[in-house]
């Protein structure tokens, strides 16, 4: 599975189609997505990802602004990687569901970063992430 840059729109859609999958705001809480460890040998990660580059990454803005930090790596019960806790920028440590659908990477394999066309208002407005 390739990361394609989606549209701010249908990426805003996904995210909220994120939360129904995850049973609602709290998607740290409960639902349907988990966090992945590194040990997790059954999670499948989008192409060119690792748990580590993931785990590092920072979310970043077309113009390469920094737009929040990776800070879980989400999965679905089949251990498909489909999203990021991600951290966000100026925001009292708020985090948010990041699907990584509406992401493209930006960087090499030793430094890389999840850059989206999102704005950092609708990066904001994605369903909320807690620690389990």
């Amino acid at each position: 599975m390739s990361l394609k840059v989606l549209n701010p729109a249908a990426a805003f859609a996904a995210g909220l189609a994120l939360m129904a999958l995850a049973g609602g705001p709290a998607a740290g809480q409960a639902g349907d997505l988990r966090v992945v460890k590194a040990e997790d040998a059954a999670a499948q990660y989008p192409d060119g990802w690792t748990y580590d580059s993931l785990e590092d990454a920072d979310v970043v803005a077309e113009d390469g602004r920094e737009l929040g930090e990776v800070e879980a790596i989400l999965a679905d019960a089949t251990g498909l990687v489909m999203a990021v806790a991600v951290e966000l920028e100026d925001a009292d440590d708020r985090m948010v569901v990041f699907p990584l659908t509406g992401a493209d990477t930006v960087g090499t394999d030793d430094d890389r970063d999840i850059r989206t066309s999102l704005s950092p208002e609708a990066l904001a407005a994605l369903p909320e992430w807690r620690r389990p």
